[in-house]
């Protein structure tokens, strides 16, 4: 029996070895799969601040007023663009964009010679599009990372989770 002992503890080792490594790759894969979901949403993000720029300078053209808001505008988007920026001062960042896109809006709206500017119902048109894009990428951001945190913790995920630095959760992911 001695033999056939270790034999089976070898076969067992080689088993354990093959199962945790498998399963360490489906979790990496979902990892990476909701990593560059979260690329995706922040590429409509920079995309979608863009398009507030182009609105704000042809509000600034067809008014010849509100350079303030533009510089606001330009602002906001060059501290959410930094590479070195913290998520922090990304989100402090969006909201001073959006509190300015709300002006813009209001500045829009209030004159209907900019309202039926055809370069300005197209940036508006372009300007709800990405808002549609970033709402699709955040919620295939959250169902992945709802879906990962809980797979790290199922049972047969939950002692890898920790170490390769996956949060175990098993409440849902709401808007990282």
């Amino acid at each position: 029996m001695g033999v056939w002992g270790v034999v089976a503890g070898a076969v067992a080792v080689v088993v354990a070895i093959v199962v945790a490594g498998y399963l360490v790759m489906r979790l990496r894969g979902v990892q990476q799969t909701v990593d560059d979901s979260w690329q995706q949403v922040l590429l409509a993000l920079r995309r979608r601040r863009d398009v507030v720029v182009e609105l704000a300078e042809t509000v600034q053209a067809h008014s010849r007023r509100r350079a303030d808001l533009v510089e606001r505008v330009k602002d906001a988007r060059s501290v959410a663009d930094l590479p070195g920026a913290s998520p922090d001062q990304q989100a402090v960042a969006e909201q001073e964009l959006d509190a300015a896109l709300a002006l813009l809006e209001k500045v829009v709206d209030r004159s209907p010679k900019l309202r039926k500017q055809p370069d300005v119902v197209v940036i508006r048109e372009r300007l709800a599009d990405a808002d549609r894009r970033i709402q699709a990428r955040r919620a295939v951001y959250e169902d992945g990372a709802n879906a990962l945190h809980l797979m790290a913790a199922a049972p047969r995920f939950r002692w890898l989770a920790g170490p390769l630095g996956i949060a175990r959760n098993d409440q849902p992911v709401e808007d990282e």
